[in-house]
């Protein structure tokens, strides 16, 4: 994990998260923690994709993805972008994750 901190004064503590491809999310929620962000933006990728396997979601498969969104939101508004990684993830996918 590779972290860049900027400080600017005044400005609100953005913490832009990208290409996580369902590695273990410990290491990030700890550093948002202690960054205590205003604002989480998630650009994308963060499940790693893979034709599914007997219909099942990468929400399934992947069972850590749900519980990274919940303590993210747990933590500030949290803001998710689609990546070409998510091209698997059908509607009721989305709806859980827009709902966590």
């Amino acid at each position: 994990m590779i972290e860049t901190v900027y400080k600017i004064t005044g400005a609100p503590r953005i913490a832009l998260l990208s290409d996580l491809h369902n590695r273990s999310f410990d290491t990030v929620i700890t550093s948002l923690r202690s960054y205590r962000p205003t604002l989480i933006a998630i650009a994308g990728d963060v499940v790693s994709s893979w034709y599914p396997e007997n219909d099942q979601s990468p929400l399934e498969t992947q069972e850590n993805v749900k519980p990274f969104f919940s303590a993210c939101a747990d933590i500030a508004p949290t803001f998710f972008s689609l990546g070409n990684h998510e091209q698997f993830l059908d509607q009721q996918d989305l709806k859980e994750i827009s709902n966590p």
